[in-house]
């Protein structure tokens, strides 16, 4: 059987001698180690997610500038569009006005050419209407 003497207290008395001295110079700084190296890892995970949460905010950021300068872009190439198109009206009004007076003076000088040849042709007419009336009355050749 169990026999209970000196030594079972001494045993018993060097295992809480152990157990304090492997609590102290083993358990306390493998357990530290291990609480730093959560810390760490746990320090490393915020620092990636906030990495990953700034990549993305990033990213958003310049996909709205980007449609920001297109929109832009787009709205200047509309108004590039706009202002040559108005040019280009102007510039076929004045022509075409250009065209028209032109056009009204040439006209208002056929009108006084036309003019002077009626009066031209009607003093002709007289003399030549009075010859047929001649050449018909005597009954001679015209040509």
């Amino acid at each position: 059987m169990i026999s209970i003497n000196l030594t079972l207290f001494f045993e018993i008395i060097l295992l809480f001698l152990f157990f304090i001295f492997s609590r102290k110079l083993i358990w306390k700084p493998l357990l530290q180690t291990i609480r730093e190296r959560e810390d760490y890892f746990k320090k490393k995970e915020n620092e990636i997610q906030n990495n990953y949460q700034k990549t993305t905010e990033l990213k958003d950021s310049y996909k709205r500038e980007i449609e920001n300068v297109q929109k832009t872009l787009e709205s200047k190439i509309d108004n590039t569009i706009r202002s040559a198109y108005i040019q280009q009206r102007t510039l076929i009004e004045k022509e075409q006005k250009k065209a028209h007076e032109q056009l009204t003076l040439y006209r208002s000088e056929l009108q006084k050419q036309f003019c002077i040849d009626k009066t031209e042709i009607e003093k002709h007419a007289k003399t030549l209407s009075e010859k047929i009336v001649q050449c018909l009355v005597t009954q001679k050749r015209i040509f």
